[in-house]
């Protein structure tokens, strides 16, 4: 890493953001902002066509009709060409991101890395923070029954499917030609049923609840499933010795190794059931929480590196998992993730780190991920349609 201090202060500072702005769930917001831009220009897409009908046929209805369309039009376009533009450019650029090692790939920076040699990856000491199917039964549970539950609206979109690709089979290599939007109807009993208006008041809401409780089990299963797979010293999350600390794989990180500490504790989900902190008119002021599980700590640990490359080279495969690099793949982090396990262990297993880092003159750091207010670059007469609690 370089020893200019601007440099060394520059990239600090991008590594706390993202941690607390930039990851995760912010990501995921750009780019549904992205899709959102797209479907607006669609809308603003749309009106031009309706104009363009009625300038071709003529008749008073353009001049009545008309002002009508041209404002959601203009105001459409604005927004997908103009809103939120500063937003998305600051969560996505490649400089402001970090990402886990593995997915980097090593061909892309081989030549700053040198041949990885394992480590000693033994089970570390009897003593670490592990992650274990059988002390997340609870999520598991509620995982598999939020699933089982979303069956039904699993079933349904994979009949619709179904329906169409074998329209798209009859008629190919026309399909065209021989499109029909009622294909479901036809290509089954559950199909006719469904299609049938008497039956209404079912076809809506069950099909709408089943997709919400299977949007959170997926949700869910993404933080379930991980820990049906994770054994031995990949299970490790986090182990406090003498010498230093001890990650996921058994990684072992010295001292000498580590310029900061930085804990970052998420406040943005603490209760099943929440305030919305923003929300349009209209909107419910509660928000149901699927990734909530009330024993879970929802805290993380970064052990902001000196050398990246120096640790990296002498990992497993396994070990790379905690490490995570930015855009140059030259400065990075390794991840003690504690977000599954209870306040009460990771406050114990944090005391013993804070103080080998007060011994060995590295400053901790406590940050917070939490809801943030309107970004830089929100238009200002967006504010007026959305109100604060």
């Amino acid at each position: 890493m370089s020893s200019n201090p601007g440099t060394v202060g520059s990239r600090r500072t991008t590594l706390k953001k993202f941690l607390t702005e930039r990851s995760g769930f912010y990501i995921a917001e750009a780019v549904g902002l992205v899709v959102a831009k797209l479907a607006i220009l669609v809308l603003a897409g749309l009106c031009v066509w309706i104009l363009a009908i009625m300038a071709e046929e003529g008749g008073p209805a353009v001049f009545i009709a008309g002002p009508f369309i041209l404002v959601p039009m203009a105001l459409s376009a604005w927004i997908g060409l103009f809103g939120f533009n500063q937003l998305i450019a600051e969560v996505l650029r490649p400089a402001n991101r970090f990402r886990r090692l593995p997915r980097i790939g090593v061909r892309r920076g081989a030549d700053r890395f040198r041949a990885a040699r394992p480590d000693d990856s033994s089970e570390g000491p009897d003593d670490a923070l592990r992650s274990s199917p059988r002390g997340q039964a609870n999520l598991l549970w509620r995982t598999g029954l939020f699933l089982l539950l979303g069956m039904p609206s699993a079933y349904l979109v994979g009949y619709f499917a179904l329906a169409y690709l074998n329209r798209l089979w009859i008629w190919w290599p026309n399909p065209i030609a021989g499109w029909d939007w009622s294909a479901p109807e036809s290509f089954g009993a559950f199909g006719a049923w469904f299609s049938d208006l008497d039956h209404l008041g079912a076809q809506l809401l069950v099909p709408t609840i089943s997709f919400m409780f299977l949007t959170m089990g997926t949700a869910l299963a993404a933080l379930a499933v991980p820990l049906l797979t994770r054994r031995g010293a990949d299970a490790i999350d986090l182990a406090v010795t003498e010498a230093g600390v001890i990650t996921r794989g058994g990684l072992r990180i010295g001292w000498d190794e580590i310029t900061e500490v930085l804990v970052v504790r998420d406040t943005r989900i603490t209760a099943w059931v929440g305030s919305r902190e923003f929300r349009a008119p209209g909107q419910s002021s509660q928000v149901v929480n699927p990734t909530y599980v009330a024993e879970h700590s929802r805290t993380r640990v970064a052990l902001a590196l000196h050398d990246l490359t120096e640790v990296f080279a002498r990992c497993t495969a396994s070990q790379r998992r905690a490490l995570w690099a930015d855009h140059t793949f030259t400065y990075g982090y390794a991840l003690c993730d504690l977000w599954i396990h209870s306040e009460d262990l990771v406050t114990t297993n944090l005391a013993p780190l804070r103080t080998g880092a007060r011994k060995n003159r590295i400053p901790v750091t406590d940050l917070k991920r939490g809801v943030r207010g309107f970004p830089d670059g929100t238009p200002r007469w967006f504010s007026a349609w959305v109100t604060r609690r």
